[in-house]
C-alpha cells in the first residue's frame, strides 16, 4: 500500500475510534469495508487503486468528526477530504 494509503487511512482510524468512544457506534467497520470491497473492484477494472481506496476512506468521514448533518454528509466530506488532500501536498 502507498504512502498516502496508509497516512489517510490512520487519519480515518483516528477520527472513528474518538467518535467511537464516545458514541458507542462504529463507523470504521463501514469505512474499512467500502475501503477493502473498493479496492478488489478497482483491481477487477483496472482502475487506479490510491485514488479508488482514499475515496472510500474519506467518503464518509465528517460523520466521525460530527461536521454537518447527515443530510449533507457527503458535502462536509468532500471539504474535508480536499483539506486533508491539500494539507498532505497530495495531487
Amino acid at each position: 500500500m502507498s504512502e498516502i494509503i496508509d497516512i489517510i487511512k490512520n487519519k480515518a482510524y483516528e477520527a472513528c475510534y474518538v467518535y467511537e468512544q464516545k458514541s458507542k457506534n462504529s463507523i470504521w467497520d463501514h469505512l474499512h469495508t467500502v475501503a477493502v470491497i473498493s479496492d478488489l473492484l478497482a483491481q477487477e477494472f483496472h482502475a487506479d487503486r490510491e485514488i479508488v481506496i482514499i475515496s472510500a476512506y474519506l467518503h464518509d468521514i465528517s460523520m466521525p468528526l460530527q461536521i454537518g448533518t447527515k443530510a449533507e454528509h457527503h458535502i462536509k466530506s468532500s471539504e474535508i477530504a480536499a483539506k486533508w488532500l491539500i494539507e498532505l501536498d497530495y495531487g
